[in-house]
């Protein structure tokens, strides 16, 4: 039985949209639709311009999510050239 209480932690609730939005952008690419604005969907081959946006937004929503999980997981920063400086 899985530990519910683990999986809805701060962290996760995060990571799960993320993975969401990557998921239907990966979907709108192979079926070649997606919805577009107000709803209506927009084929790639109709209208590329307003599918090509709605794909990008998917990966930008997703990275966004996955980066806000990723820096709750790592709070503090990678890229130190303080640190570089220090061990020299």
């Amino acid at each position: 039985m899985p530990n519910w209480d683990s999986l809805l932690n701060p962290n996760f609730i995060y990571l799960i949209p993320g993975c969401i939005f990557i998921f239907a952008a990966v979907v709108s690419m192979r079926a070649g639709k997606t919805y577009g604005r107000f709803g209506v969907s927009a084929s790639r081959s109709e209208e590329p311009a307003q599918f090509w946006w709605g794909v990008a937004l998917y990966f930008l929503g997703g990275i966004f999510f996955i980066g806000i999980y990723m820096r709750s997981i790592f709070p503090e920063a990678i890229f130190h050239p303080e640190r570089w400086v220090q061990s020299k």
